[in-house]
């Protein structure tokens, strides 16, 4: 199951709604194990919660799926995404957007969604396993 979440303004007199974005996220985490070996896995789906956080400071809480998987609805711009977890790993370390890396500074990043139809998000977790 993947869990939707939808971002709207509050439209009032004047105001100009922007359209949504459709943003699939998918989050892996690895290593799994000490020495990766051919042939075996050494990630897994991140199965946690998120939290979007929007330009005014609005916090949207979001959750993966056992498969890793979340998708949303946002209007294009600038957000921050971090890991909601008690504990320091597995610790967000990167994300992969249109074939770009973007490197995770303190487990946060910052994501910029375009104004495309829909947008992919591949979100790296750092399980700390040397």
């Amino acid at each position: 199951m993947t869990l939707l979440v939808v971002l709207a303004g509050c439209g009032g007199a004047g105001t100009t709604e922007r359209p949504l974005q459709r943003v699939h996220i998918v989050a892996r985490e690895g290593p799994t194990m000490g020495v990766c070996q051919v042939g075996k896995r050494c990630e897994r789906p991140y199965h946690g919660r998120l939290d979007l956080i929007t330009a005014d400071g609005n916090r949207v809480a979001l959750t993966t799926d056992a498969r890793g998987r979340a998708a949303l609805d946002i209007p294009a711009g600038t957000y921050r995404l971090a890991a909601a977890r008690a504990h320091p790993l597995p610790r967000l370390s990167s994300a992969i957007v249109a074939g770009r890396s973007i490197r995770a500074v303190d487990g946060r990043l910052v994501l910029q969604v375009r104004a495309v139809r829909t947008q992919t998000v591949t979100l790296l977790f750092d399980t700390g396993i040397r």
